[in-house]
């Protein structure tokens, strides 16, 4: 399959890579659209160095249809249309009894795994959220950045425009 592939900071490109194994847990997503952001350009230029493990597939906000499912996987089926979360948490630590974002074992797709710059992503189950049928790919690919940045500074104490931004798009 064809990704775009991040060696280290300052070199990167097209490559043909392997097509990912899923999990027993895993769904096989053909990425339809995956959106840039600062993030991504972060990764190319090496700032936040310690969040990224090079070589890698970035794309950390990504939508598109599942094509496999692994054996327990409940929920997705081949045709599904997703939109892919991009932090993977443990589900069992301290940190994610509590709900905190201070997961012991995180992960994330695109910086410490491959992630949506590629045709494929292998991606937990429970990071996919369906999309409707009048949503496109664009749209809850690019959702994903932006509901992430107004709960973060809703968090924080304020949701100046992007929470507005948000919440209103939350009912287009």
């Amino acid at each position: 399959m064809k990704a775009f592939e991040i060696r280290s900071p300052g070199d990167y490109g097209v490559t043909e890579a392997p097509e990912p194994v899923i999990g027993e847990e895993e769904v096989l997503v053909q990425v339809a659209y995956a959106a840039i952001c600062h993030s991504d350009i972060d990764m190319l230029t090496g700032a936040r160095r310690h969040l990224i493990r090079y070589p890698n597939i970035g794309g950390h906000e990504f939508a598109g249809t599942v094509v496999r499912a692994g054996h327990r996987v409940k929920g997705f089926r081949p045709g599904d249309r997703v939109a892919c979360e991009c932090i993977i948490r443990c589900g069992q630590c301290t940190g994610c009894d509590l709900g905190w974002n201070d997961c012991e074992n995180y992960s994330e797709l695109g910086f410490m795994q491959g992630g949506g710059f590629a045709e494929y992503c292998a991606v937990p189950a429970r990071n996919c959220h369906r999309i409707a049928d009048h949503v496109s790919f664009e749209q809850a690919a690019s959702h994903l950045s932006m509901s992430r940045t107004a709960t973060l500074q809703s968090r924080r104490g304020g949701t100046r425009g992007i929470g507005r931004l948000s919440r209103r798009s939350g009912r287009a």
